[in-house]
């Protein structure tokens, strides 16, 4: 995944920031917000990720009944 940040001006903040991932942004009042926040995002993205083991059923219950 593609993550920037970058400042930003506009008339209602003259200055914050915005983190884009992508299509998505999200702004924040101060540099160290944003990279606060990348650098969150950065170590769940790269956490290990378990997936739940599914119980042990046999083949033929899967079947849908009509």
């Amino acid at each position: 995944m593609d993550i920037s940040v970058q400042p930003l001006a506009s008339l209602s903040q003259p200055f914050s920031w915005q983190v884009q991932m992508g299509r998505h942004q999200v702004t924040f009042r101060t540099e160290d917000e944003a990279r606060g926040f990348v650098q969150a995002l950065e170590k769940r993205i790269s956490a290990e990720h378990l997936l739940p083991a599914l119980p042990d059923v046999p083949a033929a219950s899967h079947r849908l009944s009509r």
